[in-house]
């Protein structure tokens, strides 16, 4: 088939929907499709040859919508696979899953004066109110199917934004099971913790959030600084957001390290001996997912679609929420013997294995398949399709 990816960003660097789109990609190409990848912003080093790439020359979004709809009149894709780019599309992925419920979640993580700020904000920034006519349009779409990466995005899909659960697809995320795989050799371990500078008898807690303050890590720092009375040491360590260089921060007898954006995270699971993504929201984590695959137990919250995949008690922790920590403790104190690690990593590794990112994608392709096929039907009975109508008539009916 000929499908085109379009995506906002192609940059594997900038975010797991970047990354993931990528890796999609290539696959694709190995099973022998025609692709085309389309973005506003294009990484200069990516994992794909850049024939397949196309930047779009836009000052603006409603110039980048109108420059798509030239694509489409002319290339006439079997798919369009929309992350977040256009209004026109057959497939429609929301890596976060609803809009709603991602704004609902980000003025929750915010101070009460910060979240008056932000809708001031929001209401006088015409660039803000344009972006949101456009969003709104995505997802209002009468003929175009929804892709959700885990059940509790599904379900935001359709009780937040109204979607018909028949156009809604649950495709879980997956990560490779082969390039995140638990430490075998202590001498890598060794070598991880010495360059981020955690102790021998310190319990590391890995954190991965670009997004601070959306992932509950101020939240975490607070609760690690509550923890004076706990029977060991704990070392927090931090990767991601805006800091080009690592910067450690006593909290009483603990430590936390902030080493800012990394290439590879790999050596940051190599430190670990536990994973802490208490998210107000997260469609479905990543950082999760690849954790569990590095054989680390986990705690998260009820805010992330990636919780379905852990089981309670067996291979990590589940937290209401990142305002309520109470329980981290008890949590912790579970955690500092090493054979109860030892368990629940292997259970943690058993879980992430039973649905891997070969799985995502076969099941990706299932969709596209499906969706090719409805078109040929419509087209058959020549039924014109909303999402074939231009960008700017999609925006004044969104």
């Amino acid at each position: 088939m000929r499908i085109a990816i379009t995506i906002p960003r192609i940059d594997p660097q900038h975010g797991g929907a970047e990354s993931w789109s990528l890796q999609f990609c290539r696959w694709l190409l190995a099973e022998g499709h025609q692709i085309r990848v389309i973005g506003l912003k294009v990484a200069a080093d990516l994992p794909i040859p850049s024939e397949y790439v196309q930047q779009l020359e836009a000052p603006n979004r409603l110039s980048a919508l109108q420059q798509l709809d030239g694509i489409y009149a002319r290339e006439h894709f079997d798919i369009v696979h929309d992350m977040g780019l256009g209004l026109r599309f057959d497939i429609f992925q929301s890596h976060v899953g609803s809009r709603r419920a991602m704004q609902e979640a980000s003025q929750t993580s915010r101070p009460v004066l910060a979240r008056v700020a932000s809708h001031l904000v929001s209401y006088f920034s015409g660039r803000k109110r344009h972006l949101g006519q456009i969003s709104s349009a995505q997802f209002s779409s009468t003929s175009g199917w929804y892709i959700a990466v885990s059940q509790m995005a599904a379900e935001g899909l359709h009780k937040q934004e109204g979607i018909p659960l028949n156009r809604i697809h649950c495709v879980p995320n997956g990560i490779d099971t082969e390039q995140f795989q638990p430490v075998r050799n202590e001498a890598i371990r060794h070598e991880a913790r010495q360059g981020f500078a955690i102790g021998k008898n310190e319990l590391c807690l890995l954190t991965i959030a670009h997004n601070h303050r959306l992932k509950g890590v101020p939240h975490l720092v607070r609760a690690i600084r509550r923890l004076q009375d706990f029977q060991g040491k704990l070392h927090l360590l931090v990767v991601g957001g805006h800091r080009q260089s690592a910067k450690s921060v006593q909290l009483g007898k603990h430590t936390v390290t902030y080493a800012g954006s990394l290439p590879d995270a790999k050596p940051a699971y190599s430190a670990a001996d536990v994973c802490v993504h208490p998210t107000f929201y997260d469609a479905c984590s990543l950082t999760v997912l690849e954790a569990m695959s590095c054989g680390l137990p986990t705690i998260t919250t009820r805010c992330n679609g990636a919780a379905d995949r852990i089981t309670h008690g067996v291979s990590g922790f589940i937290l209401p929420s990142p305002l309520e920590m109470q329980h981290l403790s008890t949590y912790l104190c579970q955690l500092t013997c090493s054979e109860k690690r030892r368990q629940m990593g292997i259970a943690a590794r058993q879980s992430a294995t039973a649905w891997t990112i070969e799985d995502n994608f076969r099941a990706m392709a299932a969709v596209h398949n499906a969706c090719f096929d409805e078109k040929s039907r419509q087209k058959q009975t020549s039924r014109t399709s909303p999402n074939l109508l231009c960008s700017n008539n999609l925006l004044r009916t969104a």
